[in-house]
């Protein structure tokens, strides 16, 4: 599987390419000079060539349907990555945009199974060198009374780079679905759906064995779904020892009159097995308008949760909300320079659930975390509260937490995380705070680099975002 991301330059013409182009014909060979000119014919041409690995798209749209013989439905161990110029010597996804467009939906009356059988645009199953997709953008069908996905992996490893997924409307929609899956690498992804009126996630992975989803951005939908949305989900039923990892990333939970969520992950398995996740370095918004959002939650026992350097924003939800919500197990969760940001007097900043006991500090840490207006800093077992700061630092293996009585970030009115609406300094700290906030973080050697990829300080700043600024003492 080509993993390595490399800008093709010179030679433009390679011998284990298919090329494809809007002004191609799918009588030529699909080499650079004679290109093909529909994506389905390039899949059929690589499927018959073993000596054929890559399919590359010059700028244009590119129809796809959910049924055969129209579905792109990919093929093992090929790289289709569009994004080119002209001339196929020039890859550049954002000035050069190749589309895959969803072009027909499905009615009420057709006897299939929405969950099971969505109307998917680009699908992959039990391939077993993987694929790659980069510089393309889908777009996802609409106006459906069934279920939508853009792209479906099952039992297939993945790098998907580069890769939009846009518009959708229908019951159960995904953006990105993967199910069984070796391994999976987003980077550089965008969802940005418009409605899912009977639930659904922008990305949905099930027991996925190792996840990394890098610098992905999941904007929030145009439309308020009437069920549950979840931007990020991850689930985990039968794999035995998963890696997760989200870092760089920014994540609206989305809007909904039920309820809504930024990043959840569900260990359904045995209590006490193992889960390596990592949750680092992201701006997540929790939702809005829900009955109740959560903008980071891990249930299930499992053991080896890191939830560091992140600036959470709870939303304007009509009944609870939470910041970082977990489940207590016996290796505990580890949640340490994170900034918690709450405007609704019945948020919570971190939930913990689980156990009878209020805290058990041998297994479990919470410091240097900075909370912003939040009611109570910690929620215990669905019932014990500590509101003051004291009282939480007070506890085992708890200290250094903040609780500051201004906005300490920058620029944060109306904080939607949609395009064009970040600033460079959006949701970092605000100059002249105190130095407990912009040097207060615990040094983790782990964590080297901010949200942008700044090297951090030796005395990092709590929050994504590491502080460049005069900050008070």
């Amino acid at each position: 599987m080509d993993v390595d991301g490399e800008v093709p330059v010179e030679p433009c013409d390679r011998s284990d390419t298919v090329y494809v182009a809007i002004d191609g014909d799918d009588a030529n060979p699909g080499t650079l000079d004679a290109p093909l000119a529909t994506l389905v014919a390039a899949l059929a041409k690589v499927a018959d060539d073993e000596g054929l690995t890559r399919i590359y798209l010059g700028a244009g749209d590119f129809e796809g349907h959910y049924e055969t013989p129209s579905q792109i439905v990919l093929v093992d161990g090929v790289t289709l990555r569009g994004g080119f110029s002209s001339d196929f010597c020039t890859y550049d996804p954002a000035t050069y945009v190749t589309r895959i467009v969803e072009i027909f939906g499905r009615g009420v009356s057709d006897d299939v199974d929405p969950v099971e059988s969505p109307i998917t645009t680009v699908v992959a199953y039990d391939l077993p060198n993987g694929v790659v997709l980069e510089g393309l953008r889908i777009v996802l069908a609409e106006e459906s009374d069934d279920a939508v996905a853009g792209i479906r992996l099952a039992r297939t490893s993945a790098v998907l780079r580069d890769v939009v997924v846009e518009g959708g409307d229908g019951k159960y929609l995904h953006g990105i679905q993967v199910e069984d899956a070796p391994e999976l690498t987003l980077e550089r992804v965008t969802v940005s759906l418009q409605r899912s009126y009977q639930g659904g996630a922008a990305i949905r992975l099930d027991d996925v064995e190792e996840a990394v989803l890098r610098e992905v951005r999941v904007d929030r939908p145009y439309y308020d779904s009437s069920f549950q949305y979840t931007a990020v989900r991850s689930e985990y039923h039968d794999v035995l020892a998963p890696k997760l990892t989200i870092e760089r990333s920014m994540i609206h939970g989305g809007r909904s009159t039920s309820w809504t969520a930024g990043i959840i992950v569900e260990d359904f398995r045995a209590s006490g097995t193992r889960l390596t996740a990592r949750v680092v370095n992201n701006l997540v918004h929790a939702g809005e308008k829900g009955g109740q959002s959560y903008a980071i939650k891990f249930t299930g026992r499992s053991q080896g949760v890191s939830i560091l350097h992140n600036t959470v924003y709870l939303g304007e939800a009509t009944g609870f909300a939470y910041g970082i919500s977990y489940e207590y197990a016996y290796s505990g969760a580890d949640i340490r320079n994170n900034i918690i940001f709450a405007d609704e007097t019945s948020h919570f900043c971190v939930q913990r659930t689980g156990d009878g006991t209020i805290w058990n500090g041998m297994f479990e840490t919470l410091s240097n975390n900075l909370f912003f207006d939040c009611p109570f800093a910690l929620l215990s077992n669905g019932s014990t509260r500590i509101q003051t700061i004291e009282a939480l630092n007070a506890l085992s293996n708890v200290s250094a937490n903040h609780l500051a009585a201004s906005s300490p970030l920058a620029d944060f009115t109306g904080p939607d995380l949609l395009p064009g609406t970040m600033a460079n300094n959006d949701w970092g700290l605000a100059e002249g705070v105190p130095c407990t906030y912009a040097r207060g973080g615990f040094a983790i050697p782990s964590v080297t680099t901010d949200f942008y990829g700044r090297t951090r300080s030796a005395t990092p700043t709590i929050g994504a975002i590491e502080f460049t600024g005069e900050c008070t003492p």
